[in-house]
C-alpha cells in the first residue's frame, strides 16, 4: 500500500473556514463590541429597575392606588426577568462565534469563571423570581406595602442584592474571557498529527 509520508495534516481545516476562524477576533470584533455593549446595557437597566421595584414602586404617595401599584409592580417584574434572560442570551451570542462551540468542545466553557456563571445565573433568577412574586403576593392578597417589617422578606431581598454584583461580575468577566483571540483560532485546541504516524497506521 502506497505510503502517505509527511504530506496528511491532521483535521486540516478547508482554506476558506482557516480564514475566517484562524486570524483572532478581527473579524468579529465590530460583532463582539455590540453585543458587549448590549451586555452592559441590559445589566445597567436590569440593576436600576430592581432598585425602582424595590423602593420607588412600593410607597404609596397618595397619588396612586394600589391597582395602579400592582400593575407596575407587575410590568417590572416582567421586565427584569426579560432582561436577565437578555444578559444569558447576550453571553450566549458571543460563544456562538467561539471555535470550540463551533467544533463541539465545550469543556473549556465549563469551568472557572464560565462555571460561576452557569451557576449565578439560575441563582440570581430564582432569587429574582422569589423577591418579586412576594412583592405582587403582598400587594395583591392583602394590599400590604409594608414588606420590609417582614423579616423574611428583608432577608431574602438581601440575599438578591448580594448576589446581584456577583452575577454582574460573572456575566462581564465571561463576555471578557470569550474575547480572547484564543477561542477565534483552531491552533489552540487541534493538534496535528505526528509525521509518519498516518503512514505506519495505514501501511501493511
Amino acid at each position: 500500500m502506497k505510503s502517505l509520508g509527511n504530506t496528511v495534516p491532521a483535521l486540516e481545516a478547508p482554506a476558506a473556514a482557516e480564514s475566517v476562524m484562524d486570524n483572532g477576533i478581527h473579524p468579529q470584533k465590530m460583532g463582539f463590541f455590540i453585543k458587549f455593549g448590549l451586555l452592559i446595557s441590559f445589566i445597567a437597566a436590569d440593576a436600576y429597575l430592581n432598585s425602582k421595584a424595590e423602593y420607588e414602586a412600593m410607597e404609596m404617595d397618595g397619588k396612586s392606588s394600589i391597582d395602579e401599584l400592582s400593575q407596575l409592580q407587575m410590568i417590572l417584574f416582567g421586565s427584569t426577568i426579560v432582561l436577565q434572560l437578555s444578559i444569558a442570551s447576550s453571553i450566549f451570542l458571543i460563544l456562538c462565534n467561539t471555535f470550540p462551540f463551533q467544533v463541539g468542545v465545550l469543556f473549556p466553557f465549563l469551568k472557572g469563571i464560565f462555571k460561576s456563571f452557569l451557576v449565578l445565573q439560575p441563582t440570581y433568577m430564582i432569587l429574582s423570581c422569589a423577591v418579586g412574586g412576594m412583592r405582587l403576593y403582598q400587594i395583591f392578597v392583602s394590599g400590604n406595602t409594608d414588606l420590609w417589617a417582614r423579616w423574611y422578606y428583608s432577608t431574602l431581598s438581601a440575599m438578591h442584592k448580594l448576589v446581584a454584583p456577583c452575577y454582574y461580575a460573572a456575566a462581564l468577566r465571561s463576555a471578557l474571557a470569550l474575547g480572547h483571540e484564543k477561542y477565534y483560532t483552531k491552533d489552540a485546541w487541534v493538534r496535528s498529527i505526528p509525521e509518519n504516524s498516518t503512514a505506519k497506521e495505514i501501511s501493511p
